[in-house]
Formats: structure tokens, C-alpha cells, sequence
């Protein structure tokens, strides 16, 4: 029997409805996997022109002048160093092969002097980390070692600091999976050594970040999650997935990772998801409970981030949070007051 052409044109209207509802199933689960994002204006761009991919940053605080802090970023494209002021004005280049991730702490007791010490690790030219001082009259970095503090291969790296028993460590992260933990000294000479106290292994790793009040150590596995440690070199390894992909709508890659202190116990931990240009942000303490996520403007593809909850100068009454963006033929890095992103997600500013 011949198809009459009305029945024809029936059946096309009916397929063409269940492509549609299909579809629009399709785009509901999406987004609910995805969760919606406030969406923070940023207030400065730092950039200049020999810069090619500062991916990776962290901040200098002055507690006595807070307007003259610094934003540190690391250049892995243009082999350099970069210090701003938190205007956005370049105040120094420097040099190092490749740097990979970048951390500081400030007020770290070495051999009975009080310095502020970034920590940088180097990914061609030999494994290393150059390690560099804040010279806080001029606000410029001295570098301290002479490209002699090896490892094994690495991808990122943070700082964890027992302030109590005046102990530095430098967590190193690898592509390969593979974790090392270092201890620095830095003598009265400002000279530093480092030694190897423990390795474990986990999924590719480059984003790490230590919660020093507490001991712990929280690492960024991109297609995994992230993973919770003792800080101290005698704790297991490799510890506890605590936040996983999967779940309350993170996808990988995951990249940056970062924490906001509050008080001694409270603030939250920082996400960078990549493939989805978001941020998601958990609770500092207990089981990390999910609290929102957040969308930078011109903020894409970002690989590494940082925050600080402390008077920053004018336009960062209460701190700052960096995050690096691709959107620009120079990855450069974009700056946000904490408090317009605290508010968005209605979460205490301080």
C-alpha cells in the first residue's frame, strides 16, 4: 500500500517532536550535572609585553602597608618571573627555565631570621626548584639557590610550613604521578638544601596546596579528584579522595587548587576546573561540604589560581582572587575582589 503523502507528513512532524524532546532531555541533564555559576567582574589584568603563559601565581602580603603587596606570577612559555604591584604595574623580571607552579610563605624562621621565601619548580634544564627571598625594603626577589636543589621529575610544586616546630617543606607534583616531599633549609648564609622525606604515588598531579594550620596536604589529580594527607612526612600516603569528579557537577580537568584562610579552622578550598571555565568552592573543614561555584569575566581555560582574605590596598579591601586565563594570545592573570565573590555565592567575606 503507497504512503498517502499526508500520512508522510505526519510521521516527519512526529519524528522531528521526539528529536526535539530528545534533545531537550539531552540539555536538561546537562545542566543539571553542571551547576550553575555567579559570575565576578574582575578589577585588574596583569600582563606585559614579553609575557607568553602565566599560568600559575601568589601573593606577597604586607601586613604593615597593605597597598604595596605584590601578585607573583609564573611564566612557563616566557621562561620568567613576573612581580606586580596590585595596580597591575610590572616592577620585575626573572629568570628561570620553564617554572612550573609557584608558592610563598612569609615569616619563615631560617637559622633565626624571619624571611619571606617563594618556592618555584623548574621543568627543563634538569628537575629543580629555584627558590627566591622577598626582600621586603624594595619589594624585589633575590634568588637564593644556584640551580642545585634537584629532584625527581616534576609538574608543580607548594610549600607546607610547621611554624611551630619551624620545619619547611616543598611537595613536589609529576605528570607521571609520582609525589616527592622535600624539607628546605636555609642557613644563616641564606644558603638552602633540600632533602627528600617521603614519595607516594597517585594519577597525573599538578595542582597542590597545604593547609598548614591543620597538617594537611590536598592534591589536585585531574581526572581523579582531590586527595587528602597528613602534611607530616611520617603520615600514610597517599591519604583519602575527598572531593570527587562526578560529583556536585566537577569535570575534569581539574587544574588549580587553592585555600582561603578565615581563622585557624575555617575558610574553603579552591577549584579550577578547566573544561568547564568555573570554579567551585567546598568548605575548609570536616568532610569539604560543596558550597557553589563561581565564573570569573574573561576568565577561560584557567590552569592555576590563588586567594588571599587580607587587606590588599584599595581596591582589595578584603583580599584578592587570582586566576590565570587563556582567553588572551598572552595568557595573563586576572585579579578579583574576594568580598564580589564571596557575596555572589553568599559565603562570609572574613
Amino acid at each position: 500500500m503507497a504512503n498517502h503523502p499526508r500520512q508522510s507528513y505526519h510521521r516527519a512532524e512526529v519524528l522531528l517532536l521526539l528529536a526535539i524532546i530528545m534533545a531537550m532531555a539531552v540539555t536538561s541533564a546537562d545542566a543539571a550535572d553542571s551547576p550553575s555559576s555567579a559570575i565576578a567582574p574582575s578589577a585588574v589584568r596583569l600582563d606585559h609585553a614579553d609575557a607568553g603563559d602565566q599560568d600559575d601565581l601568589c601573593f606577597w602580603h604586607d601586613a604593615d602597608e597593605p597597598a604595596r603587596s605584590l601578585v607573583i606570577t609564573s611564566d612557563k612559555k616566557a621562561n620568567l618571573i613576573a612581580v606586580y604591584d596590585m595596580q597591575g604595574r610590572l616592577l620585575q623580571l626573572a629568570n628561570v627555565p620553564k617554572p612550573g607552579n609557584i608558592d610563598i610563605r612569609q615569616d619563615v624562621d631560617c637559622d633565626g631570621t624571619l624571611r619571606d621565601l617563594i618556592v618555584v619548580n623548574q621543568r627543563t634544564d634538569g628537575w629543580k626548584l629555584a627558590l627566591f627571598e622577598v626582600n621586603r625594603k624594595d619589594r624585589k626577589l633575590v634568588r637564593l639557590d644556584n640551580g642545585e636543589l634537584k629532584t625527581g621529575p616534576n609538574y608543580g610544586v607548594c610549600w607546607y610550613h610547621n611554624a611551630k616546630q619551624k620545619s619547611l617543606y616543598a611537595v613536589v607534583t609529576s605528570e607521571e604521578g609520582t609525589l616527592e616531599q622535600y624539607q628546605v633549609t636555609v642557613n644563616a648564609k641564606r644558603q638552602p638544601s633540600i632533602g627528600k622525606v617521603r614519595s607516594w604515588e597517585l594519577g597525573k598531579c599538578e595542582g597542590a596546596v597545604a593547609d598548614d594550620g591543620v597538617g594537611k596536604l590536598y592534591i589536585s589529580v585531574e581526572k581523579q579528584g582531590v586527595w587528602e594527607l597528613g602534611a607530616e612526612p611520617d603520615q600514610p600516603t597517599p591519604g583519602k579522595l575527598v572531593i570527587r569528579l562526578g560529583e556536585d557537577g566537577l569535570k575534569p580537568d581539574l587544574e588549580g587548587i587553592t585555600l582561603l584562610k578565615q581563622t585557624e579552622q575555617t575558610g574553603y578550598l579552591l577549584l579550577s576546573s578547566q573544561g568547564q571555565n568555573q570554579f567551585f568552592v567546598y568548605d575548609r573543614a570536616g568532610n569539604h561540604p560543596f558550597l557553589g561555584t563561581f565564573k570569573i569575566q574573561g576568565a577561560e581555560d584557567t590552569d592555576g589560581i590563588d586567594v588571599l582574605a587580607k587587606p590588599l590596598g584599595d581596591q582589595f579591601p578584603q583580599g584578592a582572587f587570582g586566576c590565570h586565563t587563556a582567553a588572551t594570545k598572552r595568557c595573563s592573570v586576572i585579579l578579583t575582589p574576594w568580598e564580589s565573590i564571596a557575596k555572589e555565592l553568599k559565603l562570609p567575606a572574613k
